[in-house]
């Protein structure tokens, strides 16, 4: 048995079944429930009934491959990616964080960094590279191919064609190197958080008060709709329901105001 047959025996290579397109709606659901949660209360927003649930657990560790989230057990806490993914000050900074998180995965980093750019990509390639590059089993070869597809695409790191095949993108300053810089990175190697900026409002935040439990905003011409909760302690859970209403109601008011007819009716209303 030859070297390539004995990696082939080996236990395939680890990759997100969950594509980061899918983890990152879910961050932003979860999110709106606070920043630190129970193995228990995120089971129950992602609609399982036991932590104990095979998906469940495929789902949380999509969720780390990802650098989305860190901690054990009853305090598993989302991450700076997660929150700027969550809560984005513009579009150019949740894309970021988008290629991030994209990046922090070391199989599907290693894959775009290594794979020519520019060039249509059908399935069928992409396969061979994860079973031979990658020892990624030929039983598990279409779900890797499919997760990286939806994963990069959603990073803006690819593109479709019209004929379904994908191109990979060079992304900005890809390839260069800094001179100042002592430490080289392996290719794929997780790159360190980065330091959210500062809210607009930060410096008129009382000090005193907590971390937000639940912080949700909502874009509108002219500003936003934030909905901030503050408490000393984890919600109870029968408030989620609760929470999950307001949050859709608040959502339906921002996509009222953000159309003409509404604020036309708005301010008609206003008027009468």
């Amino acid at each position: 048995m030859n070297e390539l047959q004995r990696q082939r025996h080996k236990r395939g290579a680890g990759f997100p079944t969950l594509p980061l397109s899918e983890a990152t709606r879910m961050i932003k659901k979860i999110m709106t429930y606070g920043e630190e949660h129970s193995a228990q209360g995120l089971a129950e927003l992602m609609g399982h009934q036991t932590t104990n649930s095979s998906s469940f657990r495929q789902r949380i560790a999509a969720l780390r491959d990802w650098g989305l989230i860190t901690g054990r057990g009853d305090a598993l806490v989302m991450t700076d990616t997660a929150r700027m993914i969550a809560m984005p000050i513009s579009p150019d900074e949740e894309l970021q964080a988008m290629q991030r998180s994209f990046l922090h995965c070391n199989v599907f980093s290693r894959l775009h960094e290594e794979t020519a750019k520019g060039r249509a990509l059908d399935k069928d390639s992409l396969k061979g590279q994860a079973v031979n590059r990658f020892a990624v089993s030929s039983k598990r070869a279409d779900k890797f191919v499919d997760s990286f597809i939806k994963s990069v695409v959603a990073a803006g790191m690819a593109e479709r064609n019209d004929q379904g095949q994908v191109v990979l993108l060079e992304l900005e300053g890809e390839g260069v190197t800094d001179e100042d810089d002592e430490a080289e990175h392996e290719i794929g190697e997780p790159l360190p958080e980065p330091t959210p900026p500062p809210s607009p409002t930060a410096h008129r935040a009382d000090p005193g008060l907590a971390a937000p439990a639940v912080h949700q905003s909502w874009p509108i011409d002219g500003g936003a709709i934030v909905l901030t909760i503050r408490t000393g302690g984890a919600l109870p859970a029968w408030s989620f329901k609760e929470i999950g209403t307001i949050v859709g109601q608040l959502e339906e008011l921002a996509t009222f105001l953000n159309t003409k007819d509404g604020a036309k009716d708005g301010n008609e209303e206003i008027e009468s």
